[in-house]
């Protein structure tokens, strides 16, 4: 089980965990910069915690929960840092979570 996060949305905002990509392509070790300007355009991710005020404006939709595995917009919110575990994590408002994800 993982650390319990500190950081806290407000509002609408939703705290994702991006997924994560492998540092190695087949037998090609991928270099840092490259990795991080990678990282910084994947749209998947796990949502960690909700906002008091998720989904308000969509009183029909349950939208997204903890645990959810979601696709957002691309160039939607902005990486903050877990002060104690220095684990980077995505903020974005409820409604550029696009799709939940589910594998049946």
């Amino acid at each position: 089980m993982r650390e319990k996060v500190t950081i806290e949305p407000r509002t609408t905002m939703v705290l994702v965990r991006p997924k994560k990509l492998d540092e190695k392509r087949g037998h090609i070790l991928v270099p840092k910069s490259t990795l991080v300007r990678e990282q910084h355009a994947v749209t998947e991710g796990e949502v960690v915690a909700l906002g008091p005020d998720v989904w308000q404006d969509f009183p029909n939709d349950l939208g997204a929960r903890v645990g959810d595995y979601i696709a957002y917009a691309q160039y939607s919110g902005f990486y903050v840092v877990d002060a104690k575990t220095k684990e980077e994590f995505l903020l974005i408002n409820d409604v550029d979570i696009k799709a939940t994800l589910r594998s049946e």
